[in-house]
Formats: structure tokens, C-alpha cells, sequence
């Protein structure tokens, strides 16, 4: 009977051990349930303790209003970063699509609805109030994009700067490393760049990012540009360009096409240019090769139907130096009596700009 009574409690002690089992993974099972109750029930507290703390941790200023929270979705709403009589931007709405994980959740998609930025350029240096701890960082990291879809419904800018006003406004999306793809306009009533003053320029175009290298195609235009120090003067300008920067961000190149109504530069006027070309930038040198067609050129002492020029322009150290190279030719070129000092005070009028080097080429050709 004694070994009758082992078996027979052998037998039952799995038994007991799948019950304890099964009532220790209920107990757990309800235990998260439990929590993932109290999560839900304080989701928007939570969202708006990381919100807040992120904003804190960045000396960010901001205030903001949480219309819906979900696994996947946060929506915030009426939010206004800097100070609320001047603020450094306010959006309408902003939209987050979130990947639920351990950790920090991913997000996927960024929406932001009539957003309004706010900067300004003074004494070299550019500035968006309460954003510059985020957006200038001291950190030397490599330039990455996120890999997430970013869409701006109505953006819009306002660049207060020493050189004059410019409004932005943009709109478009698409996946920030492959795919964006949005419409970009400038515009100011007038721009005083050092030595020179531009009236009516506008910039528009597209602005995209294929494999991670951000394009720009489109025209910029002015009504008039006067250099008075380098004897430049232009109406009705365009340069229609296309170009993208490298993936870190650190040069650039691309075309250009432009054309120009009545111009005038030293002592020799036209009365429209227009040309092509390529440039590029890098590590602080410059390259661009042109070719150029003047009308109805014309200084004191000679004349042309049409003049032509076609070279390169070579500069380094950021422009301390500028080497040029061209070759012109002419149609219908007509001689004056005093060609020589004509070109000789063109020259003089025109040193330290691209006109000296051009004109001496004239002359030396002529001779």
C-alpha cells in the first residue's frame, strides 16, 4: 500500500506543478494587462512628459496643445516654441506615424500643417531663436538624413537679415533619404549684398533628395542688379539652374542658363547677354566654366553685332583669389579711332573685376 500511495503521488505532483504553472502565467498575464491598462489610461501624460523633457534637455521654450494619442498616431496641435508676443515658430497641427518598439518608438512620418518659421542673419551669423540648441549643435557628426517621410503642408519663412527681408515658402514631402520632393519659393523687395543692390529677386523651383543628395532646379530672377564698385549694372536677369550638393553636404554642383535685358559692365554696355555653363564648389574652391554672348556690343571706340566670350573661372581660398581664362570673338566688329585707350581706361575702370582680365584679352587680340 505504501508503494501504491508513492505512485499514485508521484503521478499527481506534474499535475500540481502545471496548475501552479498555469495560475503563475494568468497572474503575470493579467499583471501586464493591468499595465498596459494604466498605460493607455495615461498615455497623453506620458507623451507629454518625453515631449517636455526633450524640449527641456534643449533649453527649447514651447507650448503646445495634445489632441490625440495612439500606438501609432500623436497628433499636437497649436504649438508655439519661443517666446508667444515673437515667436521663433508656431505650427497649426503636427502629425507623428509611430512604429511601437521597446525602447523609444521610431517614427515613420512627420507631418507638420502651415508651419511658420522665424530667423534672422546679423553680423555673419544665423539665428531661429529658441531652435538654435537643436539646430546648432557643437557635436562634429557626419550629415545624415532620417530615414522617416517628412510633409509640409503651406510652410512658410521670413529671413530678417542685414541685407534686407526674404519671405520662403514651401509645400511637398516624400522620404527624406530618397524621394522628397517639394516646391520652393524666395522672394524680396530689394537685397543690399556688399557692393552691390538687387531689386525684385525671386527664387523658385523644386527641391528634392534623391539617394540622399539634396537637388534644386528652377530660376532665379531680378528686375535690376547694380554693382557700382565693379562697374556692373544688369536688367531683367534670369539663371535658370540645376543643381545638387554632396551627400555630406559639404559641396556642390550643377548648370546654369542666363540671360540679361540691357547691361552695361566698365565702360562697355550691351543690350542683352545671355550664356551657359557649369560650376562647382568644394573645400573653399570654386570652378565654373562659361560661355557668353553679348548683342550689340559697344564701348567708346569700338562695336560689335555680337560679341562672344568662352573660358573658365578658377577660385580658391573662398574667392581671395579668382584666376580666369577665355577666348572671344566678334561679328560685325567696328574700330574706333582711339581703340586702344578706350580699352586701356574700360580696363581701369573695371580692375578687380571679371571685366580687366577680359577686355586685356580684347585688346591683346585686336593687336
Amino acid at each position: 500500500m505504501a508503494q501504491e500511495d508513492l505512485i499514485i503521488g508521484e503521478a499527481r505532483t506534474p499535475g500540481r506543478k502545471r496548475r501552479w504553472l498555469r495560475n503563475g502565467v494568468g497572474v503575470f498575464a493579467l499583471l501586464l494587462a493591468l499595465a498596459a491598462l494604466g498605460l493607455w489610461l495615461q498615455r497623453k501624460e506620458i507623451a507629454d512628459g518625453y515631449v517636455a523633457d526633450f524640449l527641456a534637455q534643449n533649453d527649447i521654450a514651447a507650448s503646445y496643445t495634445i489632441e490625440s494619442i495612439s500606438p501609432r498616431r500623436q497628433v499636437l496641435r497649436d504649438i508655439v516654441i519661443g517666446d508667444p508676443a515673437a515667436p521663433d515658430l508656431t505650427i497649426d497641427r503636427l502629425e507623428l506615424a509611430i512604429v511601437p518598439r521597446f525602447g523609444l518608438p521610431g517614427i515613420t512620418e512627420l507631418v507638420l500643417v502651415r508651419p511658420r518659421l522665424f530667423g534672422s542673419y546679423r553680423n555673419g551669423e544665423l539665428s531661429f531663436g529658441a531652435l538654435d540648441p537643436l539646430l546648432f549643435t557643437q557635436e562634429e557628426a557626419p550629415v545624415a538624413f532620417p530615414d522617416l517621410r517628412l510633409v509640409i503642408e503651406d510652410g512658410r519663412g521670413l529671413l530678417d537679415s542685414d541685407y534686407g527681408r526674404i519671405g520662403v515658402k514651401i509645400g511637398g514631402g516624400g522620404n527624406l533619404r530618397n524621394g522628397f520632393s517639394a516646391e520652393l519659393a524666395a522672394v524680396a523687395d530689394r537685397l543690399a549684398l556688399p557692393g552691390c543692390a538687387i531689386a525684385g529677386p525671386t527664387l523658385y523651383g523644386t527641391l528634392s533628395i534623391a539617394d540622399e543628395q539634396p537637388q534644386f532646379a528652377g530660376p532665379l530672377r531680378f528686375d535690376t542688379m547694380d554693382c557700382a564698385a565693379q562697374g556692373v549694372a544688369l536688367a531683367n536677369g534670369a539663371v535658370q539652374m540645376e543643381a545638387h550638393a554632396a551627400r555630406d553636404l559639404a559641396g556642390f554642383e550643377g548648370g546654369y542658363a542666363l540671360s540679361a535685358g540691357n547691361s552695361r559692365i566698365a565702360a562697355a554696355s550691351a543690350a542683352g547677354i545671355a550664356g551657359e555653363g557649369r560650376f562647382s564648389w568644394r573645400e573653399g574652391t570654386f570652378n565654373a566654366l562659361y560661355d557668353l554672348t553679348a548683342r550689340k556690343f559697344e564701348t567708346s571706340a569700338a562695336s560689335a553685332a555680337e560679341l562672344a566670350v568662352e573660358g573658365r573661372v578658377r577660385a580658391v581660398d573662398n574667392f581671395a583669389r579668382i584666376d580666369l581664362e577665355g577666348d572671344l570673338s566678334g561679328r560685325d566688329l567696328r574700330i574706333g579711332d582711339d581703340l586702344e585707350g578706350a580699352i586701356g581706361a574700360a580696363a581701369d575702370a573695371g580692375e578687380g573685376t571679371l571685366a580687366a582680365p577680359l577686355l586685356d584679352k580684347f585688346s591683346a587680340s585686336l593687336a
